[in-house]
């Protein structure tokens, strides 16, 4: 059954605002330092962060600026649950880290009366890669930190389902912008250190428990057509910066 009506895309916009109310899923806060979302009661997290990776009770994301020579001296997982602690947010996050200026982030809503679905992402594009390149260690500041965030409860194979939509989308935004890996010169398909994750409810709501979400389903479409707006906004920006 289709909605009664599709709410419209959310401005993808340059947060020249600090906070951002997303109706029915939580607020995104956003400094030099970092961003975080703060959602409006605990969500499943599924997704390859350093902090609370893998699968997760949370209740929100935390993507946190560093520079790109700085020194780790503690497990990645610590830094950011002390940052966390330091913003007097007690509860877990999920997390990860960054090079990429804050000023990269962007966001694009979409969803119906029942479901509401958001997608974060910050991006850089010096260490950008194609899959299959040969591993190098030569790190240049530069990731793709992408956040999916949905009121629905997803099995957890629909969950994966969900990533792998949202990472083609991520690879269609940088072929669409020609972005090249400076290791082989092909398309990029993304960055060598990229993130993901998706932040579901907990429990079954108003709607039934979502299995599938391809591209031959609504929430497929929406997931795709979100990550695609806010990763393509978040590289242009980038592509701006540097031309």
């Amino acid at each position: 059954m289709q909605p009664a009506h599709r709410l419209r895309v959310g401005r993808v916009n340059d947060f020249s605002a600090d906070i951002i109310p997303l109706a029915g899923l939580g607020t995104l806060h956003k400094t030099a330092q970092h961003c975080v979302f703060l959602a409006e009661q605990p969500l499943q997290a599924t997704g390859s962060c350093i902090w609370n990776g893998g699968s997760a009770t949370v209740q929100g994301w935390l993507n946190m600026k560093v520079s790109g020579d700085t020194a780790v001296t503690e497990a990645p997982a610590i830094t950011l649950e002390s940052y966390a602690r330091a913003l007097e947010i007690a509860m877990p996050l999920a997390g990860v880290m960054t090079a990429a200026s804050m000023n990269s982030l962007r966001h694009a809503v979409m969803g119906d009366d029942i479901t509401r679905l958001a997608c974060f992402v910050t991006a850089g594009i010096r260490n950008a890669r194609r899959a299959g390149d040969p591993a190098d260690e030569k790190l240049q500041p530069g990731t793709i930190n992408i956040a999916l965030v949905c009121n629905q409860t997803f099995t957890p194979a629909a969950a994966i389902e969900a990533l792998l939509i949202a990472t083609e989308a991520k690879t269609s935004a940088c072929y669409d912008l020609n972005i090249k890996s400076p290791v082989s010169n092909l398309l990029a398909t993304g960055t060598g250190t990229d993130s993901i994750c998706l932040l579901s409810a907990l429990k079954p709501g108003e709607q039934a428990l979502v299995e599938y979400c391809g591209k031959h389903t609504r929430i497929g479409e929406w997931i795709g057509a979100a990550a695609y707006q806010a990763v393509h906004a978040s590289l242009h920006a980038c592509v701006a910066r540097l031309s």
